[in-house]
């Protein structure tokens, strides 16, 4: 048997300032990366640290099924610390709750209602600046 899926894996563009640092990712390289290195691949910028979280402070945005692989996957490769930014609350998180759960459990930290507005460094990055969500009831209908 074949099977063939195909799918567009084209990463959303971060227009933020400071995005075009070289510590930055989309998250498919990212995955591809350790996937061939755990397949026994020569993956070069795994190698030689550039997609190889370990030791370090690892920040993912989104909240979705491919968010949770790259928080996942960063703990299991021995990141220092992981965090993961998302711009709603947990209960309306569109990725799997139970992965979530699993990634609370291995002890990946969610800034829910946050939202990333600037990364600061000099070609790499040092710092991200966040900004936090409230809601706030606008109006009312009365009956």
């Amino acid at each position: 048997a074949i099977l063939i899926a195909t799918g567009v894996y084209k990463p959303r563009e971060v227009d933020l300032p400071g995005s075009d640092l070289k510590n930055i990712f989309p998250a498919m390289e990212f995955l591809t990366a350790s996937n061939r290195k755990g397949l026994g691949d020569k993956v070069e910028n795994f190698d030689n640290g550039l997609l190889n979280t370990k030791n370090k402070d690892i920040i993912i945005i989104g909240g979705g099924d491919t968010g949770m692989d790259c928080v996942r996957t960063a703990v299991r490769q021995n990141a220092k610390s992981v965090k993961c930014l998302y711009r709603r609350n947990q209960k309306n998180m569109p990725g799997s709750q139970h992965e979530v759960e699993n990634a609370i459990e291995e002890g990946v930290d969610f800034l829910w209602l946050s939202l990333p507005v600037e990364f600061v460094g000099n070609e790499r990055i040092k710092q991200t600046k966040i900004c936090r969500i409230k809601y706030k009831c606008l109006f009312s209908f009365k009956y």
